[in-house]
């Protein structure tokens, strides 16, 4: 109780980072590294209480694979990140106009603050929100970010299932 409730609780704290809004960065790193600290500093915990033997014990196994969950959390957030960041700069490229040649040489090349002041018209404007919204449902990046939601749990469940079953036969 006292090692593999807070694991799971701290596996399960991971996933929470799946809810919070994708351009939420200072958020979503914190959580990600509070987690992978916190799972860290547990796991180090339990291989001081644990005997020193050479073979791999059930515990390590454990250990290893909730920080690999938490860690994978965090890494899937680098990479939801960098799949966002393309897909908008995608998405820049399709607007058509004088929008694209002020978009290109701006620090921001999709802000609407570019294409506002590019437009003459405000059609250019508006075709790029209306496109800009539509990508964003749709794009790799929020498909990923949603398949995390239920892949994440679903793939714990499985471990917790094959673990439970393998050790607990050995007794």
């Amino acid at each position: 109780i006292q090692h593999y409730i807070p694991c799971i609780l701290i596996v399960m704290l991971s996933w929470l980072s799946f809810w919070i809004d994708i351009k939420s960065v200072p958020a979503r790193i914190s959580f990600g590294l509070l987690t992978v600290l916190t799972m860290t500093t547990k796991s180090s915990e339990v291989a001081s209480k644990l005997p020193k033997v050479s073979y791999v014990k059930a515990m390590d196994i454990w250990m290893t694979t909730c920080l690999a969950f938490v860690v994978g959390a965090f890494v899937e957030y680098a990479i939801v990140n960098v799949l966002l960041s393309l897909e908008e700069r995608g998405r820049c490229l399709k607007v058509q106009g004088a929008a694209i040649q002020v978009a290109m040489q701006s620090e921001k090349p999709c802000s609407n603050r570019g294409l506002k002041y590019a437009a003459e018209s405000e059609d250019v404007k508006s075709e790029y929100n209306w496109q800009a919204e539509q990508s964003r449902e749709h794009s790799t990046a929020m498909r990923v970010e949603h398949g995390s939601k239920i892949g994440f749990p679903l793939a714990f469940v499985v471990f917790n299932i094959v673990y439970w079953a393998s050790f607990l036969n050995d007794f």
